[in-house]
């Protein structure tokens, strides 16, 4: 009874292993692969602490900074993007809307930004 057992658990792992192997391959897009051969990429995250430094969402959860700090009067957006560039970089992603829950711009849908 064993043997039928073994020789059952043994027929059934091989024909799944080849019922597996018969599934065509999944590749991927065009969009994805352009993506990785990026390789090197900047992610710009733009919050409060670039203003006011000694905040932490993580330690002051639900209490944030007035608004009026977040002040960027000398950005430079186009240097960000002439160093990542200089740094071989070939795209960048600015995080707009934060852990802390600071957005870059004033949401619609929610009271706080």
């Amino acid at each position: 009874m064993k043997k039928i057992e073994i020789l059952f658990i043994l027929l059934w792992t091989v024909s799944i292993t080849t019922w597996s192997q018969n599934k065509p391959a999944v590749l991927p897009t065009k969009a994805q692969l352009e993506w990785a051969n990026a390789e090197i990429g900047v992610l710009i995250h733009f919050d409060m602490q670039v203003f006011k430094p000694d905040y932490e969402w993580r330690r002051d959860l639900g209490k944030h900074p007035d608004a009026s700090v977040f002040d960027p009067k000398q950005l430079d957006t186009d240097q960000w993007i002439k160093a990542a560039k200089a740094a071989g970089a070939k795209y960048a992603v600015l995080v707009a809307k934060h852990c802390s829950g600071f957005s870059l711009w004033p949401p619609k849908h929610i009271s706080t930004a």
